[in-house]
């Protein structure tokens, strides 16, 4: 790489750290202007690309990139990565076993064609394939939720439960894991492991060093509760960390002493009903809905 295409990659890098994206597809562009022949620079066009929703031109670039490099693993990945979105199976096996016959320890690699040979109803393959993931990188939760699902296709829900306790064992907030793992022990008739398999608590800690809890709880039709928070993130007052659906509950838990602001029965709306009032002397509010 010459100075010239040193600066541009080095702007067009800024650029996409900044969130400028279309600035640094420019940049990429320039690149491929200067080296034509340069994979990598193809390869980096079509992840802004895709970045940007443009999916055509995103693909036209991963090709331009495998193309001129055969091996380039993770350029066939994330084409079938691409394919894969667009229900475009067939196309997306293709481009994944090219990613794993260049990189036969991508996992990524083998999960992604994991996936696609489900989608195609080829669990018998699908199964090999996801536990060559597993062998290559025992710990990762995705491969084991993806085994879990598998064997709980076949009814297999002994088998099932246990995969998910070891994918909820490497990361506890996995919540599709929580929801699988609760439907599997409900077919168990496990009903009070499955109830409480349905459930996501946070502990937020305010700037006096008390702590709310707060306990999100799926309905048993439904079964459906988001969160999208991670440990140590900050939160605002008001703010949003997920959300319930129907017939789903949050159960909040105040700290000692602190009086809640709300009646039995109230409708409450998210992001703008005050519960309780936290380092104020606030009396509990004496009200009932009727």
């Amino acid at each position: 790489m010459c100075i010239r295409d040193r600066a541009c990659q080095g702007l067009a890098v800024v650029s996409q750290r900044s969130g400028d994206l279309a600035q640094a597809g420019v940049w990429y562009a320039r690149i491929e202007q200067i080296q034509p022949a340069d994979a990598a620079a193809a390869y980096n066009s079509a992840v802004i690309q895709q970045q940007l929703g443009q999916l055509e031109r995103a693909e036209s670039s991963l090709r331009r990139a495998i193309a001129l490099d055969a091996q380039f693993a993770h350029a066939s990945n994330n084409l079938g990565n691409l394919l894969l979105q667009q229900a475009r199976y067939a196309e997306a096996e293709a481009a994944y076993r090219q990613a794993v016959i260049a990189a036969p320890d991508l996992v990524e690699g083998h999960y992604n064609l994991g996936l696609v040979l489900q989608k195609l109803a080829r669990s018998d393959e699908a199964e090999r394939v996801f536990r060559l993931a597993h062998q290559l990188k025992p710990d990762d939760p995705a491969t084991l939720f993806a085994l879990g699902s598998l064997s709980q296709d076949r009814n297999d829900l002994e088998q099932a439960v246990l995969w998910y306790r070891r994918a909820l064992a490497v990361a506890p907030g996995m919540i599709d894991a929580h929801f699988n793992l609760g439907t599997a022990l409900r077919g168990q008739g496990k009903l009070d492991e499955a109830v409480a398999s349905y459930r996501n608590a946070l502990a937020i800690e305010i700037e006096d060093g008390r702590k709310i809890a707060v306990v999100q709880i799926a309905g048993l039709v439904a079964r459906r509760i988001m969160c999208w928070v991670q440990p140590g993130q900050s939160l605002a007052t008001g703010e949003r960390f997920g959300l319930i659906r129907f017939g789903s509950r949050l159960d909040v838990y105040l700290p000692e002493g602190v009086q809640p602001q709300v009646a039995l029965g109230q409708t409450m709306v998210a992001g703008e009903s005050v519960i309780a009032l936290i380092g104020q002397d606030a009396p509990a509010r004496a009200a009932r809905i009727i």
